[in-house]
């Protein structure tokens, strides 16, 4: 049996709500030589209790609660309470904006519920040592986190010429029409729209248009003509 107070083992408390799913990851996690299972407990009263009474915990396991702002308070009373913690979570949904508001909170790791149970030990290991374990969840998440978060262009930065831009756009121009009026090359044509999808955050030249509508460049005079 390993011997948590030899300094070798990395202590660990599983939080879950279902039984059965709790003890065969204790039992997995038990079967390993570094990982050690003190606490598995199905509600987050229980782990509170128990932590009081237990200092020697180094890494916190738990099946995401089925409600997501419950997940969130609890995590942020783990940081407050218990700092030292590092928390890797199992996740059912792959939703990186939900993913992204769980690691706001100062997880180390999310796991998805269809890894393979290497993957969950390496994540452990990764946390134990202060390591954010980044695998695609983790990843997708900061890059929705990254976007959602870019703000658009102040309109007063954007040149009359784009403002005309958009207005052609808006009338359904060629790319050639637009040459024509702006009097610029083609490719100039398109590298100002390839400028602007980059600096206002969209996507596509419907993304330029909503964001010319909603920015009032285009004006409700203009709206109307073909």
């Amino acid at each position: 049996m390993k011997d948590s107070a030899t300094g070798n083992s990395i202590n660990m408390a599983i939080l879950d709500e279902d039984t059965l799913i709790r003890k065969a990851i204790v039992n997995l996690i038990n079967n390993t030589n570094d990982l050690n299972v003190l606490i598995d407990v199905g509600t987050s009263e229980e782990l509170f209790k128990t932590l009081k009474d237990t200092c020697q915990i180094d890494v916190l396991l738990i099946n995401v609660f089925s409600s997501i702002s419950t997940t969130i308070t609890f995590l942020e009373n783990m940081k407050t309470k218990f700092p030292n913690i590092r928390t890797v979570l199992i996740i059912n949904r792959k939703d990186p904006g939900l993913i992204g508001r769980l690691i706001d909170t100062g997880i180390y790791g999310c796991i998805s519920k269809t890894s393979e149970p290497a993957e969950l030990i390496f994540a452990l290991r990764c946390a134990h040592h202060k390591k954010i374990y980044q695998n695609i969840l983790f990843t997708e998440a900061l890059y929705w986190k990254t976007n959602a978060a870019r703000k658009p262009e102040p309109i007063n930065s954007i040149s009359d010429k784009h403002k005309r831009l958009l207005v052609l756009l808006w009338q359904e121009k060629t790319t050639a029409e637009i040459s024509d009026e702006i009097c610029l090359g083609v490719s100039s044509i398109e590298k100002m729209k390839q400028y602007l999808k980059e600096e206002l955050g969209v996507k596509s030249i419907v993304g330029l248009i909503k964001y010319a509508i909603n920015h009032n460049i285009i004006s409700v005079d203009q709206l109307s003509l073909n």
